[in-house]
């Protein structure tokens, strides 16, 4: 499941359309569906900070539950903008890390597939 997908889903849950989502986060018209598999930490701090209920993990990796524990949430609820912003900055970081570490791997598979190639090209 993608981000859009997951996104559906707190919508539906909600009880909202795209719209009056776009209106209640206080994002532009169209931003909801222009969302893809990715969207920008602008959007996802105004989602997460209007709704701190939901958990960050599960709308940008799908780990976990949708939304936070009853606690968690009002220790967020009426928050502070940058636990939102922080919160987020880890989870880019942790993305970060993800990525640099695949494009080493990718770059090690295709060395090991141009030596393969290379051998066999030589018979």
């Amino acid at each position: 499941m993608n981000l859009k997908q997951r996104l559906d889903l707190i919508i539906k849950e909600l009880g909202l359309s795209g719209r009056a989502f776009e209106k209640v986060c206080g994002l532009s018209n169209g931003s909801y569906s222009s969302i893809g598999d990715g969207v920008g930490a602008d959007k996802l701090n105004k989602i997460l900070f209007k709704y701190p209920q939901i958990s960050a993990d599960w709308l940008l990796l799908g780990k976990g539950e949708m939304f936070k524990k009853t606690e968690t949430v009002n220790s967020v609820d009426g928050g502070d903008e940058r636990d939102v912003i922080f919160r987020l900055a880890d989870i880019v970081s942790d993305h970060q890390q993800n990525i640099a570490r695949l494009i080493t791997e990718i770059e090690r598979d295709g060395e090991r597939c141009d030596r393969i190639l290379n051998i066999i090209e030589k018979g």
